[in-house]
C-alpha cells in the first residue's frame, strides 16, 4: 500500500506561440511536435519522476507524480469558444491514477467552470520566444498580473515563478535575439 506520493502543480503560461505545448511535450511524451496547433482548451499533463535521495542521504529513490498545466494563451483565449472533455461514464483508468480513484475532470458538460486537479499550483513556468520582442512583452505582462493576482488574494505561500526564453536555437546570434535576452535579464 502506497503511504504517500508527492504531487507537484506546475502551470505553463505564455503568449501564442511560444512553445508551451512543444516544452511540455518534450518533458512529458519525450518527443517535440512537428508544427504549430494553437492550445485552444488548458490541458493536463501528468508524468511520475524518481528523484534520487539528498546527497546526505541513503535509501530508495522518491516517486513524484508531475502536474503540468497547459494553458491558453491570453489572446487565443478571447477569440475561442469553451470546448468541453467528455469523459465516459464509469471510466476509472485514467493514467497514472489507474490504482486510485479517478480524478475528477477540469470540466463537463455539468461544471462548465475549468477546475484543475489540485487548486493552488506549487510553480509557474513564464515562457516566451527568445527571438520576440512581443512575446517577451506579454510574458512581462502575465508575470504582472499573476503577481498582482498573488497580491490580491494576499496568498502566504508563494509559488515559485521561472522566467524562460525559449527557441534559443532559432536564431541565437540575430540582433533581436540578442535585445529579447538582454531585456529579459533585466527584467529579472
Amino acid at each position: 500500500m502506497i503511504e504517500s506520493f508527492p504531487f507537484v502543480r506546475i502551470t505553463v503560461l505564455g503568449s501564442s506561440g511560444c512553445g508551451k505545448t512543444s516544452l511540455i511535450h518534450s518533458f512529458v511524451n519525450n518527443l517535440c511536435p512537428h508544427y504549430h496547433i494553437p492550445t485552444t482548451f488548458p490541458t493536463l499533463f501528468y508524468r511520475t519522476v524518481r528523484l534520487p535521495p539528498e546527497s546526505d542521504q541513503k535509501g530508495q529513490p522518491t516517486s513524484v507524480c508531475v502536474e503540468i498545466e497547459d494553458t491558453v494563451a491570453p489572446e487565443v483565449a478571447e477569440e475561442e469558444e469553451v470546448m468541453y472533455v467528455v469523459v465516459p461514464e464509469g471510466c476509472t483508468d485514467f493514467t497514472p491514477f489507474s490504482i486510485w480513484k479517478a480524478p475528477k475532470t477540469p470540466v463537463t458538460m455539468t461544471r462548465p467552470v475549468y477546475i484543475p486537479l489540485t487548486q493552488g499550483r506549487m510553480a509557474f513556468i513564464i515562457l516566451f520566444d527568445s527571438n520576440e520582442q512581443d512575446s517577451l512583452d506579454k510574458a512581462c505582462q502575465i508575470h504582472r498580473m499573476l503577481m498582482d493576482d498573488l497580491e490580491l488574494h494576499k496568498v502566504r505561500i508563494r509559488p515559485y515563478i521561472y522566467f524562460v526564453a525559449n527557441k534559443i536555437e532559432k536564431d541565437p546570434e540575430g540582433d533581436e535575439h540578442k535585445v529579447v535576452i538582454a531585456v529579459a535579464e533585466k527584467y529579472t
